[in-house]
């Protein structure tokens, strides 16, 4: 029988999904736009770390410049695969904060980010859900082999978390029970 703990984290798990399926996305927007606006970010058809990982909910805590933390990170062996978690268009992009990164734009406008890859696989184009796109890695700012990963409705981030959580641990009654305390990568 699941914890008092493990009961009260899975019933927050349920209650954060199920805001993020009625909070709308894109409706604020002023202008008129060729792209798809995203609809509601509900799930992942695959998790982003093909493999072994540990994440927890990490959402907001500090980073460095005075930066929050926008994803959850998700710890694995370096190269581990990384793969599309929907359909869509995959841009290949480095930059000094993330190192080898990802933007992954489905064809509804949903966007998720991937960063600190090790490395690419193939360049920027069209993607199925499950394809391996990267590998875990620890490239840019960052410490320690992980993945970070974002969810974004529009251009504001959405905690992950919960659609992580869903996606990568699909029976929560068959979870091991989160740690107290730990150290994540920053």
């Amino acid at each position: 029988m699941p914890s008092p703990s493990h009961r009260r984290r899975r019933a927050l798990a349920s209650l954060i999904g199920a805001i993020l399926v009625v909070i709308p996305t894109g409706a604020a927007r002023a202008h008129v736009s060729d792209t798809p606006q995203p609809t509601n970010v509900v799930t992942l058809a695959a998790c982003p770390v093909d493999g072994s990982n540990e994440f927890v909910d990490d959402w907001g805590d500090a980073r460095s410049g005075g930066r929050h933390h926008e994803g959850v990170d998700m710890v694995a062996e370096r190269g581990t695969p990384v793969v599309a978690v929907r359909d869509g268009d995959a841009e290949f992009k480095r930059s000094n904060l993330g190192g080898n990164a990802i933007w992954l734009v489905s064809a509804t406008g949903e966007r998720f980010y991937y960063a600190h890859l090790d490395r690419w696989e193939g360049s920027s184009r069209a993607v199925v859900a499950g394809e391996v796109i990267g590998y875990v890695g620890s490239s840019g700012n960052a410490r320690g082999d992980h993945l970070h990963f974002e969810s974004h409705a529009g251009e504001r981030p959405v905690n992950p978390y919960p659609l992580v959580e869903r996606a990568c641990r699909p029976s929560l009654e068959n979870a091991p029970e989160a740690p107290a305390s730990r150290a994540m990568p920053r």
